[in-house]
């Protein structure tokens, strides 16, 4: 926690947040939000940009009141804001006798690298769980799901599209206990719903359900699902059990079995979301959500001493690779903000030059504008779904005179590339690479200038 805020201003806008800073800045601009990726937009000058709109825009369009200046560290602080006041509030849900208990759980949530590290960050996750969150509240208290919590669980899912599990559960519940509520619930969902979806057909044209499938379809590949297992499954399996262990032993609570299909619905709709390309530990925040809540409902006063000593040790194991991580992003983000900063320098180009990087976030901030969104064009060029040829010739015009990165150094052998992770295809990083030549790196940031002899490799003022 303490790292998010000491970089939260420094920190260079990542994966995502870009996304969002540029879809607010385009929507305060009164520019249209939906293009045509092929024929791209010119309104910036060249090469044109292409994007999709990656969600249902409701948190850039939220993002877009902030001023621009401002729109990056008041995301990130609403955010913040939100993910921990879900935490404070399901805490303070709990019975008296056991909220040190819960006290415990919150805190090892909020204190977990891999969850602050997305709980802070200006994308809509925490808002969306926020959400989610308060409407599992409520119908946890009343043994069911209703029309306000319809009205809640939806917009979380307008506000990020994979944040279901909570509602889906809660509503299967509710369905088994009161088939009028589940009635009730689904009304709520549409009464939302309905005008929202509205709204986004007139203002696309129509074209908002392709640019969300485009954007964030990525399939489903099993050595993916396997790694994410092995290397994420061990952060939060324990707490996870436990939450279900006490909610299991509370079954014949109405209020318990509501929160534990939750919890079930969840976990399992985030590890079928692990084969997925792209995946992230942010997908780990819901069912903790949802765990944490169990446990407001289950919780004994007193663990035992064996529970005792499993949560120490997983505290401490959990403990020692966030502050690894912690001090590496406290020690790494005024590097990576300094050599961002100083990237048009480097390369010796002018204002109107444009620099290409493999992070949206670094483009906005270098160009205010996004040429591409590498993460989605390479899985659409990989699946035949976008021309590569587009894409290869914006890269080679004249005003392209500079390249920043911070996952795909070009440095790598073609033959070590992965479709999978890397945010570059092939085809593209071998352009790149006969364009650019390494200029200089810090802080896990490589800058890349025109090779001697390319094309307008003399400097512009």
């Amino acid at each position: 926690m303490t790292c998010a805020i000491i970089t939260s201003q420094s920190r260079p806008a990542v994966g995502i947040e870009g996304e969002i800073l540029f879809e607010a800045s385009r929507i305060r601009e009164g520019r249209p939000l939906y293009i045509d990726p092929i024929a791209g937009t010119h309104e910036y000058g060249e090469p044109p940009t292409r994007y999709y709109v990656l969600y249902p825009p409701l948190w850039s369009w939220l993002v877009s009141l902030l001023p621009e200046s401002a729109a990056l560290l008041g995301s990130r602080i609403i955010a913040t804001l939100l993910w921990l006041g879900l935490i404070c509030a399901i805490v303070a849900s709990a019975r008296q006798s056991s909220r040190w208990v819960m006290g415990l759980g919150g805190l090892f949530i909020a204190g977990t690298y891999v969850l602050i590290l997305y709980g802070s960050s200006g994308r809509p996750d925490s808002a969306a769980l926020c959400l989610a969150g308060i409407g599992l509240l409520l119908s946890v208290k009343a043994g069911r799901s209703g029309f306000l919590a319809g009205v809640l669980f939806a917009l979380a899912a307008w506000l990020k599209p994979h944040i279901i599990g909570l509602g889906a559960g809660a509503f299967l519940a509710t369905l088994l206990i009161d088939r009028r509520a589940a009635g009730f619930t689904v009304l709520g969902a549409l009464a939302v719903s309905a005008p929202i979806a509205f709204i986004l057909q007139k203002a696309s044209g129509g074209v908002w359900i392709s640019h969300l499938v485009m954007s964030t379809a990525q399939p489903l590949v099993m050595s993916i699902w396997l790694d994410n297992l092995y290397s994420r499954l061990p952060f939060f399996a324990a707490f996870i059990c436990f939450a279900a262990w006490c909610g299991f032993h509370e079954r014949s609570s109405i209020n318990a079995r509501v929160a534990l299909s939750a919890l079930a619905a969840s976990v399992f709709w985030t590890l079928l979301l692990l084969a997925k390309t792209g995946s992230a530990s942010n997908y780990w925040m819901e069912p903790c959500v949802a765990a944490l809540i169990v446990l407001s409902q289950s919780v004994p006063s007193r663990l035992s001493p064996i529970l005792a000593t499993v949560a120490t040790l997983q505290a401490l194991w959990v403990g020692i690779a966030t502050v690894r991580s912690s001090l590496d992003d406290i020690e790494n983000t005024p590097k990576q903000s300094a050599i961002l900063a100083k990237a048009r320098q480097i390369c010796g180009i002018g204002r109107q030059d444009v620099v290409l990087a493999d992070e949206p976030g670094f483009e906005f901030s270098l160009n205010n504008r996004v040429i591409a969104t590498p993460y989605q064009f390479t899985h659409l060029v990989t699946s035949g779904m976008f021309p590569v040829e587009i894409w290869q010739n914006d890269l080679i015009r004249p005003d392209v005179r500079c390249l920043v990165v911070h996952t795909d150094i070009l440095e790598r052998p073609l033959s070590a590339v992965d479709i999978q992770t890397d945010l570059f295809p092939p085809r593209i990083r071998e352009v790149l690479s006969q364009r650019f030549v390494l200029a200089a790196q810090d802080g896990g940031m490589h800058v890349y200038r025109l090779r001697n002899g390319t094309q307008s490799d003399a400097p512009k003022n």
